[in-house]
């Protein structure tokens, strides 16, 4: 459990930075950045729907005889993106005088590889969507889907590049190598507008592939022919987790271009405290807090080793298109449905873990349905919309749970307006005692609602990130702090954030700064005398950073995910949410 929340985080935070690398390696050597309403992750929704599947099919296909091709892939898209902005112009041949490929620069030639699995996707996405997916964006999505396959996180490729024309090779003379010192792989990530932090990120993708020998720091000392090759992590060489981090701090590292940011005198004020945090704060907070919670925790009495994103890849391999058809055709005539979505998703993990059981109906006596209780009942919101659970259970009968829908809805959801996040988990057969959900209150001191987050093993971060939520959607207003002032009728809806009301963005922190947020459990955690060390900082760093706010929303969704979920042969898949297989549907 310590090793698999460290690397949850570590894995985020790769996982944020390689977004960033997309976004911002535009900027290097005069090119401005790539405007953010021109990429989306939606760009081939309607152009080449099947495009995801596609990219990742061939490079499953290339993996069974190559299992370096992952490693290889990441790679090419780093080298295409720090040259000339991530255009595909790596992918390039000479083509003399007009075009020199960038293929032959010494940080590329008879090292950069995988080429012809790329030119064996674009082959594929050809025949299936002719003219419509650049080859950039097959390295953004091959990059993804690497990490992915190696058991590293998943993020949502912003899509829309166009493909250069043309390519540089003073640049690509000058991408970072083996050998740079601290200074210059700096200035180097510096020219592309990525910090300390996006370095020591992205240098992390060397948790696994492959070296040859003579640009390790031993040099083929073992007696090894030049050109052998040696695994970059002798840890776990194939597997992208956070052993790197260790090899590290362990002075182990295989090349000198990693080692330097521990080693290098410039590191101790630069690099050395992120490689600390990153391997030693992330995993020690995190293991610390999963071993010694003094109150009894739900997501400490099971195991969530069996949660992947993965998981439905071969047996329900459209679950998650279907889902998200279903959730587009409801928001048409119903707005509100992302924020009411996420609201179930929150009040099925607080109540019995991660489990479906919020969606159960009453089956009297045997099952007294959650819906009922205050905090849910003429509140929550959105049930209909599993209704169209059938349209899983036509493509993959028996195979997606309730559980699983409910996470996916919140993931969906939220990137409809703003991000992706991957949340996957079982399902549970029962429902929790009523006087379990009976928690849930709108309204409340912050010791109360500190200790309702810290009862599923959710800390102050969390809790002040995943209230974000509150950043769109609506609220009756009798659970308001105005509580229907201006003589509207109970059950009027009032927005939630009144500046941006259908955004899922930062602004309701700065709500809360100016004393203006609808809900009294939202506006405690910078009024109540307890906060000023606790929450009050945290608001603030969120209300002046929205990139961080995503991150940690992001990984507070996957902790919260991982609440007590049902997994192997526990629980049950359920033809229909609202009832118990066994009591009839």
């Amino acid at each position: 459990m310590a090793a698999s929340s460290c690397f949850s985080i570590l894995g985020l935070l790769l996982a944020a930075h390689c977004a960033i690398l997309l976004a911002l390696a535009g900027t290097a050597h005069g090119h401005p950045p790539v405007s953010g309403s021109s990429l989306s992750s939606t760009f081939y929704d309607e152009s080449c729907p099947s495009a995801y599947n596609i990219v990742r099919r061939v490079i499953q296909n290339a993996r069974v005889t190559d299992p370096r091709i992952p490693a290889s892939l990441i790679r090419l898209h780093f080298h295409d993106c720090f040259v000339n902005g991530c255009d595909g112009s790596l992918l390039l041949d000479d083509d003399l005088p007009v075009i020199q490929s960038e293929k032959n620069v010494p940080a590329n030639d008879n090292s950069a590889r995988g080429f012809p699995v790329v030119d064996d996707i674009k082959s594929a996405l050809e025949r299936a969507c002719p003219g419509i997916v650049s080859c950039a964006d097959i390295l953004a999505l091959a990059a993804e889907i690497s990490v992915e396959l190696a058991g590293g996180p998943r993020w949502r490729v912003l899509l829309g590049r166009r493909d250069g024309m043309t390519t540089n090779i003073e640049s690509a003379n000058n991408l970072p190598n083996f050998f740079d010192p601290l200074k210059t792989l700096q200035e180097k990530f510096r020219n592309v507008n990525l910090d300390d932090t996006d370095l020591f990120a992205l240098q992390g993708a060397h948790t696994f592939g492959k070296v040859q020998c003579q640009f390790t720091r031993q040099n083929c000392t073992g007696g090894q022919a030049e050109g052998a090759l040696e695994n970059l992590d002798q840890v776990t060489p194939n597997r992208f987790d956070n052993k790197y981090y260790g090899n590290l701090l362990q002075g182990r590292a295989q090349l000198e271009s990693d080692q330097v940011m521990l080693s290098d005198p410039a590191a101790a004020a630069t690099t050395a405290p992120i490689v600390h945090r990153f391997a030693a704060a992330h995993c020690a907070v995190f293991a610390s807090f999963n071993r010694s919670s003094s109150r009894p925790s739900p997501c400490r009495r099971r195991r969530v080793d069996r949660l992947s994103p993965a998981f439905y890849d071969e047996s329900c391999p459209n679950a998650y298109d279907i889902v998200r058809r279903v959730i587009q055709d409801a928001r048409v005539t119903d707005p509100r449905i992302p924020a009411s979505l996420i609201r179930l998703h929150f009040h099925d993990c607080f109540v019995n873990g991660c489990d479906g059981s919020l969606l159960l109906d009453d089956v009297l006596p045997a099952i007294k349905s959650e819906k009922n209780v205050p905090a849910d009942d003429n509140s929550a919101r959105g049930f209909p919309v599993f209704r169209h659970q059938e349209r899983l259970e036509n493509a993959c009968p028996g195979i997606v749970s309730c559980a699983v829908i409910l996470a996916l809805a919140a993931e969906i959801s939220v990137e409809l307006v703003s991000i992706r996040i991957n949340l996957l988990a079982l399902i549970n057969g029962a429902a929790l005692p009523i006087s379990v959900c009976l928690n849930l209150r709108k309204h409340g001191t912050w010791r109360r609602l500190e200790d309702k987050f810290r009862n599923v093993s959710l800390d102050d971060t969390d809790l002040v990130a995943l209230q974000g939520a509150h950043t769109f959607g609506k609220v009756q207003c009798q659970f308001t702090r105005q509580n229907c002032t201006a003589v509207k009728a109970e059950g009027a809806l009032e927005n939630l954030d009144q500046v941006t009301p259908n955004v899922f963005d930062n602004k309701y922190y700065d709500n809360l700064l100016q004393g203006r947020t609808q809900l009294s459990s939202d506006q405690v955690m910078l009024s109540d005398p307890a906060v000023a060390v606790t929450t009050t900082p945290i608001v603030h760093w969120f209300a002046g950073n929205q990139r961080d706010f995503f991150r940690n929303f992001a990984a507070s969704m996957i902790k919260m995910g991982n609440i007590s979920p049902l997994t192997g042969k526990d629980g049950e898949i359920r033809k229909n949410c609202r009832r118990v297989n066994s009591k009839g549907y």
